[in-house]
């Protein structure tokens, strides 16, 4: 089996994307979805703020899809 190569500058990098993502506020990013502005409700934000995870856990676990349920 062939190993595989990792390039220590593109840990780097994707983790200063990481840091660059996580850093500002939820409610302060602005998602783009095949180039289309998504128009994310902020009462689905305010809910996802209190889980502890990360703003790029909000849109890999496809939180930002959820519907509101009142």
């Amino acid at each position: 089996m062939a190993k595989t190569i990792v390039h220590i500058e593109h840990i780097k990098e994707m983790q200063k994307q990481r840091e660059r993502i996580n850093h500002p506020s939820l409610d302060d990013i602005e998602f783009y979805e095949n180039g289309k502005l998504l128009h994310i409700d902020k009462r689905l934000i305010n809910k996802f703020i209190f889980t502890g995870l990360s703003n790029i856990d909000f849109i890999t676990s496809g939180y930002y899809c959820r519907e509101i349920k009142e």
